[in-house]
Parts: C-alpha cells; structure tokens; sequence
C-alpha cells in the first residue's frame, strides 16, 4: 500500500463496510443451534469469512500506519471525521445516526486529553530497544510526584464526618 491518502481512505470505507455487513448478519435471523445443521454450518462459515475480511483490512491500515508520517495520519483522521459528519448531516432525523456521532465525539474529546497525558505508542522497534517494563517504569516515575501531591491534598481534605454518616455501622463488631 502506497502512501497517498486516497488507498487508506478506500481500505477504511471497505473496512467499515465489512463491518456493518458482518454485524447485521449477526443481528439477522440465525439457523437453530442444531448439531448437524447445514444451514447454521453456512452461517458460521459466512462470519469466520466476514471476520478473516476485516482482519485483513484491518492488517493492510496498520501497515500504512506504520509507513506513513503523522501529518498523513492526522490528515486520515480529518476526512474521516470529515465523512462521518457528512453521514450525520444527511440524516437529520435518523436518532441512531446522532447518537452514533455524539458518543464517538465525545470519545474523541476524552481521547485528545489523554492524548497529552500519556507517551506515544512506540514503534516495534523501540519496544525490543527498551525491553518490558523499563518504559511503564519512567512513565510511573514521571507521574508520581503529580500522584503523590495529590494523595497529600486527598488525605489532607478528607471529610470524615461525611464518610462517618455514609459508612454502615459493622453490625457484628463486639
């Protein structure tokens, strides 16, 4: 897979597709859960078929990610956002549709929070470089004095008259 923006874009739409193909088979109308079934043999054959699909989409946009630089990345993630919002303002009345697209913007908002909080994914390369662990550890190391302010701040303004009246009383101390 190249790196222009149009392949990823295309394996993305194939990918979403696949998806909503394998969902509503599995929301449709299932053969009984008999043993020697044909029918329910087919079915299980089409989902192990719809999931190999998306796993190979899936497969062929991590390759391109790990290729492509952020800008290229970013850039996907504005048409798809892009698009989604297209999807959204075409049907104005369709409920699903905007649900769908208030909890996956409110996701990407607490995402991009995050984002800032915690280091970047490392490449493959990188994690053989810096072993298991060592990486959690500085991160922890990084973070704990925020931690430990706050623990103090916690355990400083603690009220316990408010914890006295919400505790239950142990009913089988002597």
């Amino acid at each position: 897979m190249s790196d222009t923006l149009s392949q990823p874009i295309e394996e993305m739409t194939e990918l979403r597709a696949l998806q909503a193909q394998r969902n509503e088979r599995l929301l449709g109308d299932r053969p009984p859960p008999q043993k020697d079934s044909a029918a329910r043999a087919d079915f299980e054959q089409n989902v192990v078929q719809d999931q190999d699909a998306i796993e190979q989409r899936r497969q062929r946009v991590l390759e391109w990610a790990e290729k492509a630089s952020p800008d290229q990345i970013a850039a996907l993630q504005a048409k798809i956002q892009e698009a989604d919002k297209a999807v959204r303002d075409a049907k104005p009345d369709d409920k699903h549709e905007q649900v769908v697209h208030a909890t996956v913007a409110q996701w990407r908002q607490q995402r991009g929070a995050q984002r800032e909080e915690t280091p970047p994914m490392l490449t493959r390369e990188q994690r053989m470089e810096n072993g298991p662990g060592r990486l959690g550890y500085a991160d922890y190391a990084r973070s704990s004095l925020k931690e430990a302010a706050f623990m103090k701040d916690y355990a400083a303004n603690y009220d316990w008259e408010k914890h006295q009246k919400q505790a239950q009383p142990n009913v089988f101390r002597q």
